[in-house]
């Protein structure tokens, strides 16, 4: 009797216990829940930087900009470095466009508080 579409077929991806763990699959969680693949640090730059970019020039938003913009900057950092300990290859043409968004959210952030201070 198959409860909820599990039958005799589903197989939990958690190790069952008995102290041998070799059939236990760290992505199989993820196979089961659609094929979604893990998103690089060079899309998660890109999508930072036009998240900061866009917050940047609401008033008290910025602050949250200045913030997404200084992640979007340390993840496309972390692409250049050899050697991280990364499950994705980084998309290094995002990565570049991801910190350029950065680096104007924080120009227009540094501006934008001058500007309103003064």
């Amino acid at each position: 009797m198959a409860l909820f579409g599990f039958g005799p077929r589903y197989r939990s991806p958690l190790p069952d216990g008995d102290g041998d763990d070799s059939s236990w699959d760290r992505s199989a969680r993820r196979k089961r829940a659609g094929g979604e693949k893990e998103m690089d640090l060079g899309t998660k730059a890109l999508i930072f930087g036009v998240l900061a970019i866009v917050l940047c020039w609401m008033p008290l938003l910025n602050i949250i900009g200045m913030v997404a913009g200084l992640i979007a900057i340390v993840f496309s950092g972390l692409t250049r470095v050899p050697n991280t300990p990364v499950t994705v290859p980084p998309n290094m043409q995002r990565a570049n466009i991801g910190l350029g968004l950065g680096v104007a959210a924080l120009v227009i952030f540094v501006v934008s508080t001058y500007m309103l201070l003064n």
